[in-house]
Protein backbone atom coordinates (compact mmCIF):
# COMPACT_ATOMS: atom_id res chain seq x y z
CA UNK A 1 0.00 0.00 0.00
CA UNK A 2 2.72 2.42 0.59
CA UNK A 3 4.62 1.63 -2.26
CA UNK A 4 1.27 2.35 -4.13
CA UNK A 5 0.58 5.49 -2.71
CA UNK A 6 3.86 6.40 -3.60
CA UNK A 7 3.78 6.00 -6.84
CA UNK A 8 0.26 6.97 -7.21
CA UNK A 9 1.49 10.39 -5.37
CA UNK A 10 -0.96 10.24 -2.66
CA UNK A 11 -2.39 10.08 0.65
CA UNK A 12 -1.51 6.25 2.47
CA UNK A 13 -4.23 5.90 5.21
CA UNK A 14 -3.71 2.32 7.39
CA UNK A 15 -6.63 1.12 9.66
CA UNK A 16 -4.15 1.89 12.81
CA UNK A 17 -3.73 5.16 11.91
CA UNK A 18 -7.89 5.12 11.81
CA UNK A 19 -8.11 3.25 15.12
CA UNK A 20 -5.56 6.03 16.53
CA UNK A 21 -7.75 8.73 15.51
CA UNK A 22 -11.47 7.09 16.38
CA UNK A 23 -10.26 6.31 19.91
CA UNK A 24 -9.06 10.44 20.12
CA UNK A 25 -12.44 11.15 19.29
CA UNK A 26 -13.88 9.38 22.36
CA UNK A 27 -14.70 6.11 20.28
CA UNK A 28 -13.56 3.56 22.53
CA UNK A 29 -12.27 0.86 19.69
CA UNK A 30 -11.08 -1.69 21.85
CA UNK A 31 -14.27 -1.99 23.40
CA UNK A 32 -15.92 -3.09 20.42
CA UNK A 33 -13.14 -5.10 19.41
CA UNK A 34 -13.28 -7.05 22.27
CA UNK A 35 -17.03 -7.57 22.55
CA UNK A 36 -16.36 -8.66 18.68
CA UNK A 37 -13.81 -11.38 19.29
CA UNK A 38 -15.22 -12.60 22.01
CA UNK A 39 -18.30 -13.76 20.03
CA UNK A 40 -20.36 -11.98 22.22
CA UNK A 41 -23.46 -10.97 21.09
CA UNK A 42 -24.01 -6.60 20.57
CA UNK A 43 -25.86 -5.44 23.13
CA UNK A 44 -27.88 -1.87 22.13
CA UNK A 45 -24.65 0.08 23.58
CA UNK A 46 -22.42 -1.90 21.22
CA UNK A 47 -24.91 -1.67 18.34
CA UNK A 48 -24.53 1.94 18.46
CA UNK A 49 -21.11 2.54 19.23
CA UNK A 50 -20.45 0.37 15.81
CA UNK A 51 -22.64 2.37 13.78
CA UNK A 52 -20.62 5.30 15.43
CA UNK A 53 -17.19 3.25 14.67
CA UNK A 54 -18.69 2.35 10.62
CA UNK A 55 -19.68 6.32 10.35
CA UNK A 56 -16.42 7.66 11.60
CA UNK A 57 -14.32 5.37 9.31
CA UNK A 58 -16.63 6.58 6.20
CA UNK A 59 -16.31 10.34 6.75
CA UNK A 60 -12.48 9.73 7.60
CA UNK A 61 -11.91 7.54 4.03
CA UNK A 62 -14.46 9.91 2.15
CA UNK A 63 -12.97 13.10 3.22
CA UNK A 64 -9.64 12.09 2.51
CA UNK A 65 -10.65 10.45 -1.32
CA UNK A 66 -12.91 13.92 -2.16
CA UNK A 67 -9.47 15.79 -1.04
CA UNK A 68 -6.99 13.84 -2.99
CA UNK A 69 -6.03 10.23 -4.43
CA UNK A 70 -6.07 8.13 -1.34
CA UNK A 71 -4.53 4.51 -0.85
CA UNK A 72 -5.93 2.62 2.44
CA UNK A 73 -4.83 -0.31 3.84
CA UNK A 74 -6.79 -2.23 6.52
CA UNK A 75 -9.82 -3.64 6.81
CA UNK A 76 -13.16 -3.45 4.95
CA UNK A 77 -12.28 -0.23 3.75
CA UNK A 78 -13.62 -1.49 0.11
CA UNK A 79 -17.17 -1.42 2.32
CA UNK A 80 -16.89 1.68 3.70
CA UNK A 81 -17.07 3.43 0.37
CA UNK A 82 -19.52 0.95 -0.73
CA UNK A 83 -21.26 2.03 -4.02
CA UNK A 84 -18.14 4.50 -5.18
CA UNK A 85 -17.90 3.50 -8.25
CA UNK A 86 -14.54 4.87 -9.43
CA UNK A 87 -12.71 2.88 -5.78
CA UNK A 88 -10.06 0.15 -7.07
CA UNK A 89 -11.07 -2.44 -4.53
CA UNK A 90 -7.86 -5.08 -4.31
CA UNK A 91 -7.56 -8.02 -1.65
CA UNK A 92 -3.82 -8.47 -1.13
CA UNK A 93 -3.21 -11.94 0.04
CA UNK A 94 -0.31 -14.27 0.40
CA UNK A 95 0.55 -17.71 1.14
CA UNK A 96 0.09 -19.57 4.49
CA UNK A 97 3.52 -20.36 5.18
CA UNK A 98 5.02 -16.89 4.03
CA UNK A 99 2.69 -15.71 6.99
CA UNK A 100 3.93 -18.05 9.67
CA UNK A 101 7.03 -17.17 8.62
CA UNK A 102 6.29 -13.38 8.65
CA UNK A 103 4.67 -13.87 12.41
CA UNK A 104 7.48 -16.05 13.82
CA UNK A 105 10.05 -13.19 12.83
CA UNK A 106 7.99 -10.54 13.69
CA UNK A 107 6.85 -11.84 17.29
CA UNK A 108 9.21 -15.07 18.21
CA UNK A 109 6.63 -17.98 17.98
CA UNK A 110 6.95 -21.11 17.81
CA UNK A 111 6.08 -22.19 14.38
CA UNK A 112 2.57 -23.87 15.79
CA UNK A 113 1.78 -20.88 17.95
CA UNK A 114 2.23 -18.76 14.63
CA UNK A 115 -0.16 -21.08 12.79
CA UNK A 116 -2.43 -20.35 15.53
CA UNK A 117 -2.00 -17.32 15.50
CA UNK A 118 -2.63 -16.66 11.82
CA UNK A 119 -5.79 -18.66 12.41
CA UNK A 120 -7.38 -16.36 14.96
CA UNK A 121 -6.53 -13.23 13.29
CA UNK A 122 -7.93 -14.91 10.27
CA UNK A 123 -11.27 -15.78 12.51
CA UNK A 124 -10.97 -11.77 13.92
CA UNK A 125 -10.94 -10.33 10.28
CA UNK A 126 -14.17 -12.90 9.28
CA UNK A 127 -16.12 -11.47 12.61
CA UNK A 128 -14.90 -7.96 12.53
CA UNK A 129 -16.71 -7.25 8.94
CA UNK A 130 -19.62 -9.84 9.63
CA UNK A 131 -20.46 -7.80 12.53
CA UNK A 132 -20.28 -4.06 11.43
CA UNK A 133 -20.82 -4.63 7.55
CA UNK A 134 -22.94 -7.84 7.43
CA UNK A 135 -20.39 -8.99 4.64
CA UNK A 136 -17.91 -12.21 4.35
CA UNK A 137 -14.72 -10.70 3.79
CA UNK A 138 -13.97 -13.90 1.27
CA UNK A 139 -16.47 -12.84 -0.79
CA UNK A 140 -14.80 -12.23 -4.18
CA UNK A 141 -17.76 -9.91 -5.32
CA UNK A 142 -16.10 -7.58 -2.96
CA UNK A 143 -13.27 -7.32 -4.78
CA UNK A 144 -11.96 -6.03 -8.21
CA UNK A 145 -9.08 -7.53 -7.93
CA UNK A 146 -7.15 -10.65 -5.73
CA UNK A 147 -3.34 -10.40 -6.22
CA UNK A 148 -1.19 -13.18 -4.16
CA UNK A 149 1.35 -11.31 -3.17
CA UNK A 150 4.05 -14.21 -2.75
CA UNK A 151 4.14 -14.72 -6.51
CA UNK A 152 4.93 -11.47 -6.81
CA UNK A 153 7.98 -9.33 -5.78
CA UNK A 154 6.22 -5.71 -3.61
CA UNK A 155 7.87 -3.13 -6.14
CA UNK A 156 5.80 -5.50 -8.87
CA UNK A 157 2.83 -5.59 -7.48
CA UNK A 158 2.30 -2.11 -7.19
CA UNK A 159 3.68 -1.08 -10.53
CA UNK A 160 0.72 -3.75 -11.68
CA UNK A 161 -1.61 -1.62 -9.49
CA UNK A 162 -1.10 1.73 -10.58
CA UNK A 163 -1.79 0.77 -14.11
CA UNK A 164 -5.21 -0.81 -12.98
CA UNK A 165 -5.63 2.21 -11.07
CA UNK A 166 -5.15 4.29 -14.08
CA UNK A 167 -7.89 2.98 -16.07
CA UNK A 168 -10.82 4.78 -17.02
CA UNK A 169 -13.33 2.68 -14.58
CA UNK A 170 -11.15 4.14 -11.79
CA UNK A 171 -11.13 7.57 -12.55
CA UNK A 172 -13.20 10.14 -10.48
CA UNK A 173 -16.17 11.60 -12.71
CA UNK A 174 -19.05 14.12 -11.48
CA UNK A 175 -21.32 10.79 -10.61
CA UNK A 176 -18.93 9.27 -8.53
CA UNK A 177 -17.74 12.25 -7.14
CA UNK A 178 -21.60 13.19 -6.27
CA UNK A 179 -22.13 9.72 -5.08
CA UNK A 180 -18.58 9.86 -2.37
CA UNK A 181 -20.14 13.33 -1.23
CA UNK A 182 -23.47 11.61 -0.53
CA UNK A 183 -21.84 8.79 1.26
CA UNK A 184 -20.08 11.33 3.61
CA UNK A 185 -22.96 13.32 4.44
CA UNK A 186 -25.09 10.23 5.46
CA UNK A 187 -21.88 9.47 7.49
CA UNK A 188 -21.59 12.62 8.75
Amino acid sequence: AERLSDRLGCLCLSREELLEQATRHGIPVGKLEEAVMKRRPLTEQMSLLAARYRAYVTTILASAALEDDLVYHGRAGQLALGGVPHVLRIRAVTDDEDRYDGVIERLRLSRQKAMTYVEEVDDDVRRWIRTLYDEDVNDPALYNLTVNCSKMEVGNVATALVSLAELPEFQSSPASTRKLRDILLAAR
